[in-house]
């Protein structure tokens, strides 16, 4: 079979159906303890006093300089009393925990 015809090693699990081996999971599904929740409209997770927010890869993640989502979302998790971080997508994929 020509390469480009061959079947990537794992392309089975990532293509399963829902409830088989293999199902994607939402990324804060697969951390023990945190839930799914969002602030100003962006995904992010929360476990007690943190949380995580999700942010595009190109927007920048230091406080100094977040754009008006960004930041109205970090001001929306502290007044919720959380300790937050901030990881953009890129980050999540590649880093997950």
């Amino acid at each position: 079979m020509p390469a480009a015809r061959r079947a990537r090693p794992g392309a089975a699990r990532v293509l399963a159906a829902p409830g088989e081996v293999g199902e994607k999971r939402p990324y804060f599904a697969a951390k023990p303890g945190w839930q799914r929740i969002t602030f100003a409209g962006l995904q992010a997770g929360r476990r007690g006093d943190r949380a995580e927010i999700i942010a595009h890869p190109l927007w920048n993640t230091d406080p100094n300089f977040f754009g008006p989502q960004l930041a109205a979302a970090y001001a929306q998790a502290v007044a919720a009393g959380c300790q937050v971080t901030v990881k953009s997508i890129f980050e999540l994929l590649r880093r997950p925990f």
